[in-house]
């Protein structure tokens, strides 16, 4: 599966991974959640940010749900400041 960048500037393969996360961090005083990932061979690079824990969480379980239904690519969604987050692009 190929995993495609919040701000589309980056594809995954996912094949090439060995582990995705997710982590608080603080920028200019604001709190956010930063999906990542570790490759083989890499350090880790964050491919999503977002306002809230249960954001991240929900991308979590769909990057998730997309791998087990076989499907081929799975686009990050941007982050909402209402949270009330839309899924991923999925093919």
């Amino acid at each position: 599966m190929i995993i495609v960048s919040q701000n589309k500037k980056t594809i995954v393969n996912f094949d090439s991974i060995f582990k995705v996360d997710a982590a608080p961090g603080t920028v200019m005083g604001e709190t956010e959640i930063k999906i990542f990932y570790y490759g083989v061979g890499s350090h880790n690079r964050t491919i999503a940010t977002y306002r809230s824990e249960k954001q991240a969480q929900v991308v979590m379980e769909e990057m998730i749900r997309t791998i087990s239904e076989g499907k081929s690519v799975y686009r990050l969604p941007p982050d909402d400041p209402d949270g009330a987050l839309d899924c991923g692009e999925i093919y």
